[in-house]
């Protein structure tokens, strides 16, 4: 399956039911970061958290259906074989067909997801979306405008100024709502953030129903 975009993707997919990104599985710090309305920042509050999004994953995907995962999986830093067998436990409890797309923060890559990349492109019948974890135009005065080098090395810097397509990501979970809303169509972006989600990965029917009718959409 050929790409449509102007710029280097590393997938094509055309049968995607649901994406969603920053599941950050087993991080503490991010409840108090934009999760506390939801969970205590507390071992209980991060055990609670953990077990909600992986249930509200397997609640909604069934195990023929595929999921692109759009970045920041679960918080681990060091590379040692009791760690990997963790992360890789956490993957493999997920239902679906899973494509993994990298964030920023996934130095721990579970070694059972058969695809990882950098980018991908979902055509729909409709329209195309292009999918990163980064937006492509994060403004300057923003945290986390930057992106590592191993991203700059496969993605063009600004790369929403190349794309006239709508873009699915995540990266900045619900911090910016006037920017980075679950949909804003006047940057042509769908942050599935799972802040935005209600926690649960968002279907792609939803989202074009959301773009059809140009729709901003704070959060579901």
């Amino acid at each position: 399956m050929s790409s449509t975009l102007p710029i280097p993707v590393d997938i094509t997919l055309s049968d995607v039911e649901y994406v969603v990104s920053d599941l950050h599985l087993n991080h503490q710090n991010i409840i108090e970061y934009c999760r506390n309305d939801k969970f205590d920042a507390t071992q209980s509050g991060l055990d609670d958290m953990n077990w909600h999004l992986l249930a509200e994953w397997n609640r909604h995907v069934g195990s023929d259906e595929t999921v692109v995962f759009v970045g920041d999986f679960a918080w681990f830093i060091d590379q040692d074989p009791i760690t990997q067998r963790k992360v890789d436990n956490l993957w493999d409890a997920l239902a679906g067909e899973k494509v993994f797309v990298r964030g920023d923060h996934d130095h721990v890559v579970p070694t059972s997801a058969e695809t990882v990349v950098y980018s991908a492109e979902i055509q729909r019948e409709e329209r195309t979306y292009f999918v990163s974890h980064f937006p492509g135009d994060t403004p300057e005065s923003l945290p986390g405008k930057g992106m590592p080098d191993d991203f700059k090395q496969v993605l063009p810097d600004a790369f929403a100024d190349r794309l006239e397509c709508w873009r699915i990501h995540g990266h900045h979970h619900n911090n910016w709502p006037d920017l980075y809303p679950l949909v804003n169509p006047d940057r042509q972006t769908v942050n599935c953030s799972v802040e935005l989600t209600d926690y649960r990965p968002l279907s792609m029917d939803m989202i074009d129903e959301f773009v059809a009718h140009n729709e901003w959409k704070q959060s579901l």
